[in-house]
């Protein structure tokens, strides 16, 4: 229901959030059930879960129709707030501390504060992975500059890799949304 609004414009906002979320979920089991650091499931749904902020901050949009109606707006109050609704969201749903973080630091590309690799991590390679062939892929840092690639000891990782992690996803992908009927 989180991802239900009666203003359609507002609607295609949330329908574009759910591929992503979808895509990003699916990518993440895949990259964590080859890591025996990671529980795939976890993983899965902690990718679904890291842009809950985003869900929350269309809802509420859907109160203001000027806002709703103006993207550049929306995108920078999703910008600025998605990582703080999303992990006071999980927070107050007493998730654990990985849900959290995941929704709180899911776009910062650049977060180097740590030597062990964290679900955030799979989120970060994850979306990088989600988003390749797509414009705004051309915006953000390279799969192989982010320090979270490193830290999950896949910096070697080949091109033709990638593309077996995006094949496996997309059959789970599917798998997922007829499970949902999206």
């Amino acid at each position: 229901d989180l991802f239900q609004t009666k203003s359609k414009v507002l609607q295609l906002r949330m329908q574009e959030l759910w591929r992503h979320s979808n895509k990003v979920a699916a990518i993440c089991y895949v990259l964590a059930r080859n890591d025996r650091r990671f529980n795939a499931d976890e993983a899965m749904l902690i990718g679904l879960l890291h842009d809950i902020g985003v869900a929350a901050i269309v809802n509420q949009a859907a109160f203001y129709p000027d806002l709703a109606m103006d993207k550049r707006s929306m995108d920078h109050a999703i910008a600025n707030l998605r990582g703080a609704v999303g992990g006071s969201i999980l927070e107050m749903w007493n998730f654990r501390n990985e849900f959290v973080v995941a929704a709180r630091e899911s776009e910062e590309w650049m977060r180097n504060d740590r030597e062990k690799p964290d679900y955030c991590d799979l989120v970060l390679v994850a979306q990088l992975h989600g988003l390749v062939g797509t414009e705004q892929a051309l915006t953000l840092p390279a799969l192989n500059e982010v320090p979270a690639l490193k830290r999950l000891g896949l910096e070697e990782l080949t091109p033709k890799q990638s593309l077996k992690i995006l094949a496996a996803a997309e059959s789970l992908i599917e798998d997922t949304e007829t499970l949902l009927k999206v």
